[in-house]
């Protein structure tokens, strides 16, 4: 399993230029050249979760089906996320910081996690209505492999630790890619 992880980071270190332009505001062509190398990738991992777990070509396609209804939820999540994340750094920067607003802004990170649980639960519920729970567990394993090596890519590893702006162990539902 590792190995087959291993050849879809390669498969991102090869075309990480190409995806670094593309966010960057390469233009459309850099963007869509990024997009076929997500598609490829998910493909890669599909078929590798596949063979993992032992599924059918009618349980692959059913966790497929899963997968996707929450796919949306999960890239909102992100955004948001992404959006708190920014916010929490710019807190303080010009005006002085008060009791309320740090308040304000830990109750809203609370909430943020809380989301975060929610979906995640959600996901595994209705995901153990399509695979077993040990079959779930290696997708969930997998899934944080995946995501953990991907942030490495991405400059967010730091010498042997979590990467940046995580926890040791990944975050529950931690996921990125997904149709």
């Amino acid at each position: 399993m590792r190995r087959v992880i291993g050849v879809l980071v390669a498969v991102l270190v090869v075309g990480g230029a190409e995806g670094l332009s593309a966010q960057r505001g390469g233009g459309p062509e850099q963007g869509g050249r990024r997009a076929q190398m997500e598609q490829m990738i998910q493909a890669r991992f599909d078929a590798m979760v596949r063979e993992q777990l032992g599924l059918t070509d009618e349980e692959s396609q059913r966790l497929q089906e899963v997968l996707s209804g929450f796919g949306e939820q999960r890239r909102k999540f992100s955004q948001s996320e992404r959006s708190m994340r920014r916010q929490l750094m710019n807190i303080g920067s010009g005006d002085e910081l008060t009791e309320v607003r740090a308040t304000e802004a830990l109750q809203a990170r609370l909430q943020m996690r809380e989301e975060e649980v929610r979906l995640f639960r959600e996901e595994q519920e209705a995901l153990v209505g399509v695979i077993s729970a040990s079959q779930l567990l290696q997708l969930v394993v997998m899934r944080e492999q995946l995501n953990e090596r991907i942030q490495n890519i991405r400059g967010g590893g730091r010498g042997g630790g979590p990467p940046q702006g995580r926890r040791p162990g990944g975050r529950p539902g931690d996921v990125f890619l997904e149709r």
